[in-house]
């Protein structure tokens, strides 16, 4: 399978598919790098179309948080088929990895206490990642975790696609499997928490190794919140407790944020003496005020502008979650 001509860019082999566009490897001539650039796989999917483009809006509104891959641009082949230019990671597949050989336990923690950092930031500009999952979890050149695939992403409180449409039911909590279950934070804490599980254990913590894993009794495992033990003698009791109640069946009763997950998760380093990861969360500025004019004061001002970056940063226009 052979990516499309690309002007500036030269193709090297393919990396993946997913259902509705494939991703290769190229070479940028200018800057001269490696690039994973994702090309919509029919001509005049439009549908797909749209995925590509959210998934670029969403990844500008992270741009620049160390735990989200990075987009390099946007375009239009040929043949009218939408792209995105994105960083390219060696290491792409961690579900793979961990299925021959789980994570240490202090990796794991580290990686999953930078991702929710990355996943906090989404949640407080108001969107939901929906496919929060072990193979969407890369290491880039410096072998750092980055969060991928955001082609599924939506606005809180926005109605799902579909049952059993645009996650995996593997790692995705019971009221995503419901057609008219609006997008919630609630959903990527519970993702994030069955990602971190597999990490540690090599499998979906509601798989069966001698069972029926068909997605169907899966699924009937994760409405009843059926799951097995950690079975780490490592692991210490906190941490199965986190990852257990960030996985609450009823959405009430579950860990209210990714902030407050990877708080969890470095109380379990704390308690096991390992150094602990910080999350990288910006805090919102506040905005300048001016003081009131007086007769005796008409130019002076009370504090110094300040200006936020998330205001001045060009974003795309034509693209939209609605």
């Amino acid at each position: 399978m052979r990516g499309p001509e690309i002007p500036g860019f030269r193709w090297v082999r393919p990396l993946g598919q997913g259902g509705f566009a494939d991703v290769f490897l190229y070479h940028q001539e200018l800057p001269s790098r490696d690039v994973a650039i994702k090309v919509v796989r029919a001509q005049g999917d439009e549908r797909g179309t749209r995925e590509l483009h959210r998934e670029a809006d969403a990844m500008t509104l992270l741009a620049g948080h160390p735990s989200v891959v990075e987009l390099h641009g946007v375009g239009t082949t040929s043949d009218g088929r939408a792209y995105l230019v994105m960083e390219y990671c060696p290491v792409a597949d961690l579900l793979t990895q961990v299925r021959a050989r789980p994570m240490a336990l202090d990796r794991a923690l580290e990686t999953m206490i930078k991702i929710s950092g990355g996943v906090e930031m989404f949640h407080r500009l108001g969107y939901v990642h929906r496919d929060i999952k072990p193979s969407n979890i890369m290491l880039d050149a410096y072998g750092k975790p980055v969060l991928a695939d955001f082609g599924v992403a939506s606005k809180v409180g926005k109605l799902e696609v579909g049952a059993f449409d645009g996650f995996s039911v593997l790692w995705a909590p019971p009221e995503q499997q419901d057609v008219n279950s609006p997008a919630s934070p609630l959903q990527d804490v519970w993702a994030l928490a069955s990602t971190t599980w597999t990490f540690i254990t090599g499998r979906s913590p509601f798989e069966d190794p001698i069972g029926d894993n068909s997605a169907a009794s899966i699924a009937n495992r994760v409405q009843r919140g059926r799951m097995r033990g950690l079975g780490r003698a490592d692991a210490p009791a906190e941490l199965e407790r986190v990852l257990r109640a960030a996985m609450a069946v009823d959405p009430s009763e579950r860990t209210p944020s990714a902030m407050e997950f990877g708080q969890g998760l470095q109380r379990v380093q704390k308690e096991m003496g390992l150094p602990r990861t910080d999350m990288e969360i910006k805090e919102r500025r506040p905005k300048a005020t001016a003081a009131p004019v007086g007769a005796d004061q008409k130019t002076r001002l009370r504090g110094a502008p300040v200006i936020d970056p998330d205001k001045t940063r060009l974003r795309p226009q034509s693209y939209s979650f609605e």
